[in-house]
C-alpha cells in the first residue's frame, strides 16, 4: 500500500473517532450546564449557613473547605462554557464536516478494499500461481483468464447464475478442465529464541535472522506468513508485550504493520 493511502486510512479512523468525541461532548455539555446551576445554589446555602447556625471553629473550617472547593467547580465551568462560547462555532463546522465526509471516506474504503485484479493473461496467471499457497496469502482476491475468483476463501465461479444460454451441454461438459483442490504444503518450522537482547530465527540449524532489534523479528514473522515459528513461552511473552506496546502507541507504524500485530496477538493469546 502507498504510503497517502495509509495516511487516508489514518484519517478516516481520525474522523469517526471525532465523531464519537464530539457526541460524548454533546452530552457531558448538558450535565456540566445542569451542574452549574447546581453550583450557583450550593454557593447561596453555603452563604446563609452562617445566619442560621453558630459555629464553632472546626464547623466554620469545614465550610470555608467546602465553599472553596465550590467556587474552583464554578471556575472551571465557567472557563469550560468561555471556550464553548468562543469556538462553539469552529466545533459545530468541524462536526459538520467530518459527518458529511465519513460516509463517503467509508463508501470509497469499502470499493477500495473490496476490489479484486483480474488476470488478463494465462502466462501472468500461472507465474503467479507458481508461488506457495497463493489463495492463503493474497491481500486481496483476484480473477483468473477463464472468470473464477480466486482469494482468501475457496475458489467460487465469478458468476455462480447460470442460463439457458450460458449453461453448457452435455457434449462440451466433457472438455471443461476441472480445478483440483490442492493438498496444503507443510509449512518451514522456524526457531525464535533470544539470548540477553539479541535475538535469532534459525531454520534448520541456519540463522536466518540476528538482530538486537524486536521490531526486525515481529517484521520477519508478519512478511513470512507461510513458516510455522516456534518459541518457547518467555520469548512469546517478550513479544506479545511489544505487540501490546505498539497498539498503545501506534504512531509512526504502517497500517500493514499494525493489522500485523494484532492479527498474531489474536493467534497467540487464542
Amino acid at each position: 500500500m502507498v504510503k497517502g493511502m495509509e495516511h487516508l486510512h489514518r484519517m478516516n479512523e481520525l474522523m469517526k473517532e471525532f465523531k464519537k468525541e464530539m457526541e460524548a461532548l454533546q452530552k457531558v455539555d448538558m450535565e456540566h450546564r445542569e451542574r452549574y446551576h447546581v453550583v450557583e445554589d450550593m454557593l447561596v446555602d453555603l452563604d446563609h449557613v452562617p445566619e442560621i447556625l453558630s459555629l464553632n471553629g472546626s464547623e466554620s473550617a469545614k465550610t470555608i473547605s467546602l465553599y472553596r472547593k465550590t467556587l474552583l467547580e464554578r471556575n472551571d465551568l465557567q472557563d469550560y462554557f468561555s471556550f464553548i462560547n468562543t469556538h462553539g462555532k469552529e466545533l459545530e463546522f468541524l462536526r459538520g464536516t467530518v459527518e458529511s465526509v465519513v460516509p463517503r471516506f467509508e463508501k470509497f474504503f469499502n470499493n477500495y478494499e473490496s476490489d479484486m485484479y483480474r488476470f488478463r493473461t494465462e502466462e501472468g496467471y500461472d507465474f503467479f500461481n507458481q508461488f506457495k499457497e497463493v489463495d492463503k496469502r493474497t491481500a486481496k482476491k483476484y480473477v483468473m483468464p477463464s472468470g473464477k475468483v480466486v482469494g482468501t476463501d475457496n475458489v467460487v465461479e465469478g458468476n455462480p447464475v447460470e442460463t439457458e444460454a450460458t449453461k453448457p451441454n452435455e457434449a462440451e461438459s466433457t472438455n471443461i478442465t476441472h480445478v483440483e483442490k490442492v493438498q496444503p504444503v507443510s509449512k518451514t518450522r522456524c526457531k525464535v529464541s533470544t539470548a540477553g537482547n539479541q535475538w535469532y530465527i534459525r531454520e534448520d540449524s541456519e540463522d536466518i535472522l540476528n538482530t538486537v532489534n524486536i521490531v526486525e523479528v515481529v517484521e520477519y514473522i508478519l512478511d513470512n506468513s507461510d513458516k510455522e515459528f516456534v518459541m518457547n513461552p518467555a520469548e512469546k511473552k517478550r513479544l506479545l508485550h511489544f505487540i501490546k506496546m505498539v497498539k498503545k502507541k501506534p504512531k509512526g507504524k504502517s497500517l500493514f504493520f499494525i493489522d500485523g500485530v494484532k492479527r498474531l496477538e489474536a493467534e497467540w493469546t487464542a
